[in-house]
């Protein structure tokens, strides 16, 4: 198997301190999962040349961590953002990857997030990587079993339609929050032809919502999901986030790898 890290990261005219944390985690994980390849899709808005300093401060803090990783440069889009790429080389691509291929998806999210307080952020980019990339040997059994054709952490059942409310009412059956998930392009293409699926047009949401518009629940692998209620609350931002549920949390993904 080809294990690729298509990683995509929009570059504003700053930096920020969620991009530190997105290189602490990187430098943490990207060692335990070896990729064989690592793409870095890096997004900035080509006309404002005040980026130009942050885009190569970016791409040299990625070089410190993976000297060997190739990247692409795409012009930022306010409306669709990360699913414009996700949408026109990934899903209408499906078919040109090799059978080999297994992809984990990732972007730099954060930094225009609404949520509050910051460390519900903190923790959610936390568990985005520690849930997809901490343990070898569950990546190991998602990518030998052919059953499977994804897996990525937080998994929600959104046939509830209030849920839906959130992504504009599209129509989808289940997703990954927070856009982190790991997938075999390949399996997917010949499930989609076979089964004669149609590919959804692309907005906003897409990269969210993409498998769970085409692939059935029974095709899905997760290390925590179904949201206990103490996550659901903090997504809804009617509590604080304590001590106790973070180690909740924290300990359930943990368990979820034995």
């Amino acid at each position: 198997m080809n294990k690729k890290l298509i990683y995509y990261w929009y570059v504003p005219g700053e930096w920020d301190s969620i991009y530190d944390l997105h290189l602490k985690n990187l430098s943490l994980y990207l060692p335990v999962q070896n990729f064989d390849e690592k793409l870095f899709v890096i997004s900035y808005n080509k006309g404002d040349y005040t980026v130009a300093p942050y885009v190569l401060k970016t791409i040299d803090k990625i070089k410190e961590l993976a000297p060997d990783a190739k990247f692409v440069f795409v012009d930022n889009d306010p409306t669709l953002r990360e699913a414009k790429y996700f949408y026109n080389e990934i899903a209408m691509k499906l078919g040109e990857f090799s059978e080999d291929d297994v992809i984990f998806w990732a972007h730099a999210k954060g930094k225009f997030s609404t949520y509050k307080p910051k460390q519900l952020v903190d923790l959610w980019i936390n568990l985005m990587y520690f849930g997809n990339l901490a343990s070898s040997k569950g990546i190991n059994e998602f990518i030998t079993n052919p059953d499977y054709f994804c897996l990525g952490t937080l998994f929600w059942d959104t046939t509830d339609t209030k849920i839906r409310e959130a992504f504009d009412k599209q129509l989808f059956h289940w997703h990954y929050s927070g856009t982190f998930f790991w997938f075999k392009p390949y399996k997917i293409y010949e499930y989609i032809k076979q089964n004669n699926i149609q590919i959804p047009q692309n907005n906003y949401w897409f990269a969210e919502c993409f498998l769970g518009n085409v692939i059935p629940q029974e095709k899905v692998m997760y290390t925590y999901g179904k949201f206990e209620d103490d996550l659901v609350k903090f997504f809804n931002n009617m509590s604080q986030p304590t001590k106790s549920n973070f180690a909740k949390i924290h300990n359930s993904l943990i368990y979820s790898f034995q």
